[in-house]
């Protein structure tokens, strides 16, 4: 992971500094500036998280809102000194994904923090890219932006048949996730409800021995 660090220079950014050291070997660090965007911008570096550190917590707020637009796919941490609960917790509410107080958390233990968001921010990352992959393959085929989740599964596995039947069983597996077993009224209901979505050039038909299938409809 590779770590950003703005600091504001206030009374205690020597003591986060130390404190950032012995959680990270190395970090890109950056003074705070209101005439400056540096610590933001990737032309001469890429970042995966960025650590903002301050007394302030409203202007640390003002900050990430003000650059959230670019900060969207990054890793947004807040370091204090010090702070109350509330504190923190209107950090996390305002967007950051962690707001970490140096006087109540050892640089072990951030480690650790640190270490399990950044998992949880790459699944998201590859979920992210795993559902624009999906729905590129779906953008011809019906109104994606209308469609949930379990629609978009059953229509991608219509689709990866390239015209063959998809039978009510595999459907139930795909959306079911092979545990959840999930009956046939249900499954003709949902593919009810994704033949509206359907662009006018797809069918979905159906034979009852054998499930359902998706054709241009010619």
């Amino acid at each position: 992971m590779k770590v950003r660090y703005l600091s504001f220079n206030d009374s205690g950014s020597e003591e986060r500094k130390v404190w950032l050291s012995e959680v990270f070997h190395f970090f890109e660090e950056y003074s705070y500036s209101e005439n400056s965007t540096n610590f933001i911008a990737t032309a001469s570096s890429e970042y995966d998280a960025i650590f903002i550190g301050g007394n302030d917590v409203r202007r640390m707020i003002r900050v990430l809102k003000s650059f959230s637009p670019i900060l969207k796919n990054k890793l947004k941490v807040c370091i204090l000194a010090n702070a109350t609960p509330p504190k923190r917790a209107r950090a996390v509410a305002a967007g950051f994904d962690d707001a970490i107080d140096i006087e109540r958390t050892s640089p072990a233990e951030a480690v650790w923090r640190s270490r399990a968001m950044w998992r949880r921010y790459v699944q998201s990352l590859e979920q992210h890219f795993r559902d624009r992959r999906q729905d590129s393959q779906l953008i011809e085929i019906a109104d994606i932006s209308r469609l949930p989740r379990r629609h978009k599964q059953i229509l991608l596995g219509l689709v990866a048949r390239k015209g063959r039947y998809l039978s009510y069983h595999e459907i139930s597996n795909i959306i079911g996730n092979g545990i959840d077993e999930v009956s046939v009224k249900h499954i003709q209901v949902l593919i009810c409800q994704i033949r509206k979505f359907l662009n006018k050039d797809y069918k979905i038909i159906c034979e009852k021995q054998r499930g359902y299938r998706i054709i241009l409809g010619g």
